[in-house]
C-alpha cells in the first residue's frame, strides 16, 4: 500500500497543530493545510510545541492517482470513448490528434489533422471524430474503426465548436470570426449550402435533437442565439432565428 508522509507543525502562539506538507516518496505534490487541532498548553511545553513532527499516513484503497501521458504540443481538448476506452487529444500546436489506450493509459500514435485543432467531439452513432481546424478553416473528419483521417471539409472562418444532431445526421459548426454556423451533412460529410448568420464571436454551440434547436453562444454579444434547426426551410437564413438571450458578458 502506498505511504504518504504528512509533516505536521506547531505554532507555539496559538497552540495550533496544522498539516501543511503532503509527500509521496519524498516529492511534495501539494501544499495546504487539511486539519487544525486547537488545544491549550502550559509554558513547559512550548518547546514540544515549536518541533515538527512527522508520521506515515496509508491511503485509502480507493484513492486517486495521477498518470501523466505526453502528447502533442499544447493539447486543447478531449474526445472519450468509453466503451474501446480510446483518448483522443487535439494538439493545438502541433496539428495533430494523440490516440491514447486508456486502458493502459499510453499514447498509441499521432493523427495529422488541419491547422491549430482546438475542438473535437465524437459520434458515436456513425463512429468518426469531428476535430475543428481553426487556422485552416476546416473540419477533419476520423473513422474510429481504424483511426485516419477521412477527409477535410471547409467551413467558415476560424471554426471552434463542433455540434452533433444524431437524429438528424448534421454538424453545426460554430464559426468565431465571421459570426456564422455551417451545416454539415454527417452522412455525406459536405456542406449544406452557406453558413447561417448568429451574434458577435459564436464560441460554443449545442444540439437539442428532440427539439430540432440549436444554441449558439455568442462571446461579443453577450447572449445566446437560439436557431430551429428542422422547423424552417434551407437554406437558413435570419428568419431562422427564433431569439436571442442576453446573458452575462463574455459567454
Amino acid at each position: 500500500m502506498l505511504k504518504t508522509l504528512l509533516i505536521l507543525t506547531v505554532e507555539a502562539r496559538t497552540g495550533c497543530v496544522k498539516i501543511v506538507n503532503l509527500l509521496i516518496f519524498n516529492i511534495i505534490i501539494s501544499v495546504l493545510v487539511v486539519a487544525t487541532l486547537n488545544f491549550t498548553y502550559g509554558q513547559e511545553n512550548l518547546e514540544l510545541h515549536q518541533k515538527t513532527l512527522s508520521f506515515l499516513y496509508e491511503n485509502p484503497p480507493n484513492s486517486k492517482q495521477v498518470v501523466h501521458i505526453p502528447t502533442g504540443n499544447a493539447p486543447t481538448a478531449i474526445a472519450v470513448d468509453n466503451v474501446t476506452h480510446i483518448v483522443y487529444v487535439a494538439n493545438a500546436l502541433s496539428n495533430t490528434v494523440s490516440v491514447i489506450n486508456g486502458t493502459v493509459n499510453t499514447k498509441m500514435f499521432d493523427i495529422r489533422v488541419g491547422v491549430h485543432p482546438t475542438y473535437i467531439v465524437l459520434d458515436k452513432h456513425s463512429h468518426k471524430i469531428y476535430v475543428a481546424n481553426a487556422l485552416s478553416n476546416t473540419i477533419s473528419v476520423i473513422n474510429e474503426t481504424n483511426n485516419t483521417k477521412i477527409l477535410d471539409i471547409p467551413v467558415g472562418v476560424y471554426p471552434t465548436a463542433i455540434g452533433v444532431d444524431n437524429v438528424a445526421h448534421k454538424l453545426y459548426v460554430a464559426n468565431f470570426r465571421n459570426n456564422t454556423v455551417s451545416v454539415i451533412n454527417a452522412t455525406s460529410s459536405t456542406t449544406m449550402e452557406n453558413p447561417f448568420p448568429v451574434g458577435r464571436a459564436p464560441t460554443a454551440i449545442g444540439v437539442d435533437p428532440s427539439t430540432n434547436t440549436i444554441y449558439v453562444a455568442n462571446h461579443d454579444d453577450n447572449g445566446v442565439s437560439v436557431v430551429g434547426s428542422l422547423l424552417c426551410r434551407y437554406p437558413l437564413d435570419k428568419s431562422s432565428l427564433m431569439a436571442s438571450i442576453p446573458i452575462n458578458a463574455e459567454p
